[in-house]
């Protein structure tokens, strides 16, 4: 892995005052994507080999299999008797199938398709986005486009699951939907059907201008001080204790958001997105950092699907 090619902001304590909400436009933001840091070799061969092949004699088990990475001899996982390995050669030729299918069928637009892969946690989870430009709503005069984060792994951590935002260019944050239905979500423990996935991609397609008017709704719908106080004072929750230091670099930012798009839930949004996408990775976890953003983006899609808290 090498260096980071491209600088962009890195969100601190000390750099909340900045200004995270426009520095990309449509001429740089597929460059300010690059991270040499993570590894994007998601099609190493792998293979299931029961447990007991790895056990000395004598050594008995209870029908456990491993995922073997061939390459590197290493055990990634070991699982139950049931479980289904999904390859992600397999998995992701059947998401990109699908898309072409759509795209033939004139549903999907793949004209300009921006892909970005991620290899985490020493290869035992996959991210890859795939963003759309020609699939894209304007929020008070910003362009987002339609964003499907496709997941596999192979250690256990996550499903085999898809998950349909945006990317909003000026910012380079991933947006989240916090939505259920638009989302797809499948156990290793059968067989994964093309056929839902083009369902889901065809109805993400129809929602993605209805997500665009819920973040339009977001700019008409004014916040409190006593409400931004509460939804961030979630958001910095930890351990059932609120984060003093986290909330107040997370009040610095909204209030830097504010200066921009008022004050308001698209602000607000903003602020938590930016959050996600932006704030700093330990340097002991840089190649997990895709993983670590996405975890922040559940976060976030967690706390706007509260109703208790998020009231747009």
């Amino acid at each position: 892995m090498g260096a980071l090619n491209v600088i962009t902001p890195v969100l601190t304590p000390e750099t909340a005052h900045m200004n995270f909400n426009n520095f990309a436009n449509e001429s740089n933001w597929r460059n300010l994507c690059v991270d040499n840091r993570t590894n994007s070799n998601i099609f190493f061969d792998v293979e299931l080999r029961p447990l007991c092949s790895f056990l000395k004699d004598g050594i008995i088990d209870n029908g456990e299999q491993c995922v073997f990475d061939i390459a590197e001899s290493r055990i990634i996982k070991v699982h139950g008797s049931k479980y289904a390995l999904l390859k992600n050669s397999i998995a992701y030729d059947m998401v990109n199938e699908a898309i072409n299918e759509l795209g033939r069928k004139g549903i999907l637009d793949v004209d300009g398709m921006h892909i970005t892969d991620s290899c985490v946690a020493k290869g035992g989870k996959t991210i890859r986005q795939y963003v759309f430009p020609n699939h894209s709503v304007n929020v008070d005069g910003s362009d987002v486009l339609m964003r499907i984060v496709v997941i596999n792994s192979y250690d256990g951590s996550a499903n085999f699951s898809l998950q349909v935002g945006g990317f909003r260019i000026v910012c380079l944050n991933g947006m989240v939907s916090g939505s259920k239905f638009l989302n797809l979500n499948q156990r290793h423990s059968g067989n994964i059907q093309l056929g839902n996935i083009q369902n889901r991609l065809t109805t993400s397609v129809k929602s993605f201008e209805q997500l665009g008017e819920y973040w339009k709704k977001m700019i008409s719908t004014p916040l409190t001080q006593k409400v931004s106080d509460n939804i961030l004072a979630q958001y910095t929750l930890e351990n059932g204790r609120m984060n003093i230091k986290k909330f107040s670099m997370m009040c610095d930012l909204y209030e830097n958001h504010v200066k921009d798009l008022g004050r308001n839930y698209w602000a607000m949004y903003n602020a938590l997105t930016a959050h996600a996408t932006h704030y700093k990775v330990q340097e002991r976890n840089i190649h997990n950092r895709a993983d670590v953003i996405l975890g922040r983006e559940n976060h976030v899609s967690s706390l706007i699907n509260n109703k208790k808290v998020w009231q747009v």
